[in-house]
């Protein structure tokens, strides 16, 4: 797997994205951050993960974990819905993704508030609007009384796609059989 570089300046052309109806990006060396008109600010970042080797061994599958964070610039806003977020936020995806094809990308929505369902809804419903070169193969984690709501993102046409999701989906298995 080849090393995220220090600052992703990619962007693929976009067909479905209006590029005029995006966040100015800053880069960072996490990632990326914008501002939206609202004031709230938006981190997306990669870190390193693992996934189990589906096929009999104890090997792992290198992937990208890919993070997601907002923070609120008032608390006592409600929260509306805001193209231009969505547009900046799958152009990021897009461009990761196309910048990295024969890797693949998790993520796991944040449920402490109790919306990660919510979130897990809204990511599924952008990725179902747009028409992309990867594809989400998603899962809900239940232990207890509580859920994670998780998905991985890969390439279309990435080589490795079904070694990928047999990882994502066994590892995920093994996770729930210990818990």
């Amino acid at each position: 797997m080849r090393k995220l570089s220090r600052r992703v300046n990619h962007f693929p052309r976009s067909t479905i994205l209006n590029l005029s109806n995006l966040y100015e990006l800053t880069f960072t060396d996490e990632g990326f951050q914008f501002t939206n008109n609202t004031g709230d600010q938006y981190y997306v970042y990669l870190t390193e993960h693992a996934l189990l080797y589906p096929y009999g061994d104890n090997r792992y599958i290198d992937v990208y974990m890919l993070g997601f964070s907002c923070k609120r610039s008032d608390l006592a806003l409600v929260h509306h819905y805001d193209e231009k977020t969505k547009d900046t936020l799958l152009l990021i995806f897009e461009s990761l993704v196309s910048q990295y094809p024969d890797d693949a990308f998790i993520y796991v929505c944040d449920n402490q508030d109790g919306k990660g369902r919510n979130r897990s809804i809204t990511f599924a419903k952008w990725f179902n609007e747009s028409d992309r070169t990867f594809e989400r193969q998603y899962s809900e984690i239940r232990y207890g009384e509580q859920s994670l709501y998780t998905a991985i993102l890969i390439k279309k046409d990435n080589h490795n796609r079904q070694l990928f999701i047999d990882a994502y989906h066994y590892t995920i298995k093994q996770l729930l059989n210990k818990s």
